[in-house]
C-alpha cells in the first residue's frame, strides 16, 4: 500500500467510524485490517530503509491510535533516526498529555532525554509514574535509575530500585545494579 493509498484508507474509515455505523464488531474489523495494512507497509518499507515514509506511516497510524504507547515509542524512534529530535520530542510530550493514565506516559520523553544526556530532567518525567497502579514498564525503573546514577544521586537509585523489585523481584539487573550503588554510598 504506498502512502496514499494509506491516507485515503484512513478517511475511508473515519468516515465509517464517524457516520456512526450500527455495527460495532463490523468498524473493528475494518479498523484491525486496516492497521495490520499499515504495519505491514511499515515493515517492508522499514526494509528498503525509507525512513522518512516510515515516519508518515507511523503519524498516520498514531493519529488514530494515539493511546498506543508501542507505536508512539516506534514513531518517536523513527524520527530520531531522522535525526529530527525536536519532532521526536514534540510527540513524546503530546503522548504524555494524551494519556495522563498510563503507567508508561513519560518514558519515550525520558528516554530522549537519557539519549540526550539531559539526566536531570528525567526524574520529573519518571517520578510521577513509579508510584502508579499498575506500575510502568520495568524499563521506566531502569532510565530513572541510569539517571540518578549519572547524576551521582546512589541513594535515590536504591530507592527507584527497591520500589522496582517489588514489582518485578526476579529481575537480576535491578538488583545488581541496586547493589552497585549501594556500594557507592559505602565508598
Amino acid at each position: 500500500m504506498t502512502m496514499p493509498r494509506l491516507v485515503a484508507s484512513t478517511i475511508v474509515i473515519a468516515i465509517v467510524v464517524s457516520a456512526g455505523a450500527q455495527d460495532q464488531g463490523r468498524v473493528d474489523e475494518i479498523m484491525s485490517h486496516a492497521e495490520t495494512r499499515a504495519a505491514n507497509e511499515a515493515d517492508a518499507v522499514f526494509a528498503l530503509g525509507d525512513y522518512p515514509k516510515i515516519v508518515q506511516n507511523q503519524k498516520v497510524r498514531y493519529g488514530i491510535r494515539p493511546w498506543d504507547g508501542d507505536l508512539a515509542t516506534d514513531l518517536i524512534w523513527m524520527l530520531g533516526n531522522i535525526e529530527n529530535d525536536g519532532e521526536a520530542l514534540f510527540y513524546a510530550r503530546k503522548f504524555r498529555e494524551l494519556n495522563p493514565d498510563s503507567p508508561d506516559r513519560g518514558y519515550a520523553e525520558a528516554q530522549l532525554y537519557i539519549e540526550w544526556k539531559m539526566y536531570s530532567r528525567v526524574p520529573a518525567m519518571l517520578e510521577p509514574d513509579i508510584a502508579l497502579v499498575p506500575p510502568p514498564h520495568r524499563n521506566s525503573y531502569t532510565l530513572l535509575s541510569a539517571a540518578y546514577m549519572r547524576m551521582g544521586l546512589y541513594s535515590d537509585v536504591i530507592r527507584v530500585l527497591d520500589v522496582a523489585l517489588r514489582h518485578y523481584p526476579d529481575e537480576a539487573v535491578f538488583k545488581l545494579n541496586r547493589d552497585r550503588a549501594a556500594a557507592r554510598i559505602s565508598r
